[in-house]
C-alpha cells in the first residue's frame, strides 16, 4: 500500500513538473502575463475580447490632465473613432461659410443691416455692394461692442459706387454683427448690375502673427 501511495505521488509530481515546464516555454515563446506596473512583452498580437456587451477597456488617471495612454507608432489606427482633436470637437473643425443676399431698397444716408446666425467666434468678413449714388459709399463691420472692422470707401464711378471690402470680425462672447454703409448724399443698393452679397468664414484656430514691424 505505501509503495503504491509513493508511485502515485511520484507520477502527480512527474505530470505536474511537465505542466510547469510546458507553461514555461509557452511563456518564453509568446510573452508574459500582464500584470499592472510590470513592463510585459509579446512576440505576438495580443488580444483583449469581451464576449458581452459593453466598453472592452477602461483607462482612468489620477488627474483629468494625465493621457491615459502613450503610443510610439504614427501608423493610421483603422475605425478609432475619436472624440475631439487638440480638445475642440466635430463642429469646432468644420470650416463653415454664412452668406447673405442684400436686397435693392432706398438707404438714405446709412443704414445698418443685422446679419444674424452667425455663433460665437472669429470670421473673416467680406462684402461686396454696388450701390447708386453721387457720392462714395462706405462700408465696415460693426459689432455690439461698437467695434468697427474693415472700413472701406467705395470706388465713385459718377452715378453708382462700388464697396468690396474683408476684414477679420470678432463676435466671441455672444457679441453679433451688423453691415454699416454710409454716404453725404443718398444712396441706394444696385442689384441689376451686381447683387450686393456678404459672406463670412470661419476661421477659428487659424495661427496669426502679431507685432510685425513693416518698414518701406
Amino acid at each position: 500500500m505505501r509503495s503504491k501511495l509513493i508511485s502515485a505521488l511520484t507520477v502527480i509530481g512527474a505530470v505536474t513538473v511537465l505542466v510547469l515546464a510546458a507553461n514555461t516555454v509557452a511563456l518564453a515563446a509568446t510573452g508574459s502575463s500582464l500584470l499592472a506596473g510590470k513592463k510585459t512583452t509579446a512576440g505576438k498580437v495580443t488580444t483583449l475580447k469581451r464576449t458581452t456587451s459593453g466598453t472592452t477597456f477602461k483607462v482612468l488617471t489620477k488627474s483629468t490632465a494625465n493621457a491615459p495612454f502613450a503610443v510610439n507608432g504614427k501608423g493610421r489606427v483603422t475605425n478609432l473613432n475619436a472624440d475631439k482633436v487638440d480638445g475642440l470637437d466635430a463642429a469646432a473643425l468644420q470650416n463653415r461659410a454664412v452668406s447673405y443676399t442684400l436686397p435693392a431698397f432706398p438707404a438714405g444716408t446709412q443704414l445698418q443691416i443685422s446679419l444674424p446666425g452667425l455663433p460665437s467666434g472669429l470670421w473673416q468678413g467680406t462684402f461686396a455692394l454696388v450701390a447708386n449714388g453721387s457720392d462714395p459709399v462706405g462700408c465696415e463691420f460693426v459689432t455690439s461692442d461698437n467695434k468697427s472692422y474693415g472700413l472701406v470707401f467705395g470706388v465713385d464711378s459718377g452715378s453708382f459706387s462700388s464697396a468690396n471690402g474683408t476684414a477679420l470680425v470678432d463676435i466671441r462672447g455672444g457679441k453679433t454683427v451688423k453691415l454699416h454703409c454710409f454716404s453725404s448724399s443718398n444712396f441706394l443698393f444696385n442689384t441689376n448690375s451686381a447683387t450686393p452679397q456678404v459672406y463670412f468664414t470661419r476661421v477659428d484656430g487659424v495661427t496669426t502673427k502679431a507685432g510685425l514691424n513693416i518698414t518701406p
